[in-house]
């Protein structure tokens, strides 16, 4: 027993050994956007771009994101167009338009079209009208609608319409019914004045189900959708939202598309409501990731928070682990081009301030600016604000650095940048300004060149086969790992043959055949399946008295002996 318990002792400090050697040999290196990017180019040239309308959409705003050439995604995504919609298909429209839109291009018949597709929802619900008491007391509410003005004497829950109308459950006003005297609308919108102690409220009721829609004033009924699966209506509404336009569509998602990661990322994007956020960030797994484990998913969550006005650890989670996911060796996601776009995208978006928010100075140009520094504006102009001014020369050539000022032009090659002063090429060229470049790249007379004239390299692709690019220097890579692979090979080989030995040992020879016993099914009488061997041997006119055995000389004499005993018993 005692050897026993040594020997399983041993195999698990091996197995705990091998485990220890190979995860110290685990030189995984971290997330590479640059070889990302490189992957998903080379995959979109492969096929000379030639791939679903999405996946297209996805790569310009990926590679626009990364500050990388996506000229060729979008003649082929114009190729593609057919009018000023792609196959009629309202979910690939809105992400190409989306995707037009991002790279300056004019895309006002598109977002036409994609506002045109929106239907009345006709779902069963109904539109209520609520009066909500801020006080005690009694008080008169006059509504407004299409010119005509409807009176409620409202006390507390109690609603006595001064007019002829027929209330829900004596606490609400229908809409249908009392005001619009039909079907609603796509967009209806109405005011409310109560003279004291009471505001109003839009609620949409379906079965048992109520749902608060607007508190505002006027109130409004957005009651539309787009006719397909939920997230037909989740992208058209995003995308028109993203390039500042107004769907109708929301209230139909709050409610019939809330359940999933999906649904609360598209419904926190349009709506930046918290609820939705906390939804999100308690689904979150504890890896960061949502599914669990899946790419779009995670993806599509981060975009979404990222759209939030303050920092979560549900953002640097899910980052972390869909940097974590990338594969090393190709630097893609799954092997996909249009997830590996997505999570590109959603990887590199900036924090995003909702737009009703306004937010000025966070690096971020939303909807309703112009520009965040003067980068964002054209030659001639400065951010102020976030609005691009025209500004005069207020340089001289004398001072450092200017070498242009309003009475000494550049060439004609070149533009005077009148915020420095300096002679600078034109947006022709590779290159304006640093950020034009890739990371580790700075723009020098109008090419893109590396940060240091004493660097070799900013990627290890910079450098020659065995070699990786550290601190700007091309070094041979370490070749120890190969020595720690023969240890690992050399502990498995050991392990094996003290096992075999241990089996042999303390295992086998404990069922073997000990001596003195027969193994079971012996047959010492068992004719050998071989051929009997014959020999020819001379005739020599003399033969030899054959010697006979001892042993089988006692046992002919027991034999007679027991022969002759029995003749005497029969006999008697």
């Amino acid at each position: 027993m005692k050897k026993r318990l040594n020997i399983i002792i041993f195999l698990v400090i091996f197995i705990f050994c091998s485990f220890y050697v190979l995860s110290a040999n685990d030189t995984r290196p971290g997330y590479d956007q640059h070889l990302a990017y490189e992957w998903l180019i080379d995959e979109l040239e492969e096929d000379n771009w030639n791939t679903n309308i999405r996946t297209l959409s996805w790569a310009v705003l990926a590679l626009k994101n990364g500050g990388y050439d996506y000229g060729d995604a979008i003649d082929k995504l114009l190729e593609l167009e057919s009018g000023n919609n792609w196959n009629s298909n309202i979910y690939d429209s809105a992400l190409a338009t989306l995707a037009l839109d991002k790279a300056g291009k004019d895309v006002e018949e598109e977002i036409e079209w994609l506002l045109n597709q929106q239907q009345i929802v006709n779902s069963g619900g109904k539109w209520l009208i609520q009066f909500n008491p801020t006080g005690s007391g009694a008080s008169t509410c006059i509504l407004t609608y299409d010119n005509e003005e409807f009176s409620f004497s409202v006390n507390q829950t109690d609603i006595i319409p001064l007019d002829d109308c027929n209330l829900i459950d004596g606490a609400w006003v229908d809409f249908e019914v009392c005001i619009k005297n039909g079907g609603t609308g796509l967009y209806e919108s109405f005011n409310v004045e109560c003279l004291s102690g009471f505001s109003s409220s839009v609620l949409f009721k379906t079965g048992e189900e109520y749902y608060i829609i607007d508190e505002s004033n006027p109130l409004e009924i957005e009651n539309g959708l787009f006719p397909g699966e939920c997230y037909v209506s989740q992208y058209a509404a995003w995308a028109l939202d993203e390039m500042g336009n107004r769907s109708y569509v929301i209230p139909y998602l709050k409610r019939n598309c809330n359940e999933g990661t999906t649904d609360n990322s598209f419904l926190y994007l349009l709506t930046s409501e918290n609820r939705y956020f906390d939804n999100l960030e308690s689904s979150q797994s504890s890896e960061g990731s949502w599914g669990p484990g899946d790419v779009y998913q995670t993806a599509i969550a981060l975009v979404s928070l990222k759209r939030g006005s303050y920092s979560s650890g549900a953002v640097s989670s899910a980052t972390d682990w869909l940097e974590w996911k990338q594969d090393r060796n190709t630097g893609s996601w799954e092997e996909s081009i249009e997830r590996t776009a997505l999570t590109l995208y959603a990887l590199t978006k900036g924090n995003y301030i909702a737009p009703s928010t306004g937010f000025c100075g966070n690096d971020i140009v939303e909807i309703g600016e112009d520009c965040e520094n003067n980068t964002d504006c054209s030659f001639g102009e400065e951010c102020q604000l976030c609005e691009c001014v025209a500004v005069n020369y207020t340089c001289t050539i004398n001072d450092p650095g200017a070498n242009c000022d309003i009475n000494n032009p550049c060439s004609s090659d070149q533009i005077c940048n009148p915020s420095s002063c300096v002679c600078e090429y034109t947006s022709s060229d590779e290159c304006v300004y640093d950020n034009d470049c890739s990371y580790g790249y700075i723009c020098q007379n109008g090419q893109c060149t590396y940060e240091s004239d004493d660097s070799e390299c900013i990627y290890d692709g910079d450098c020659g086969d065995g070699e990786e690019c550290l601190a700007g220097t091309c070094i041979e890579k370490e070749k120890s790992s190969w020595i720690i692979w023969l240890i690992v090979i050399l502990v498995i080989i050991l392990g094996l043959i003290g096992g075999w030995f241990a089996y042999k040992k303390f295992f086998k020879g404990k069922g073997g055949v000990k001596p003195g016993n027969k193994p079971s099914g012996f047959n010492p009488f068992k004719t050998p399946k071989y051929a009997k061997a014959t020999q020819k041997v001379p005739f020599s006119g003399s033969s030899k008295p054959i010697r006979t055995n001892r042993a089988d000389k006692k046992t002919e004499s027991e034999l007679d002996a027991a022969l002759k005993k029995a003749r005497r018993i029969i006999s008697k």
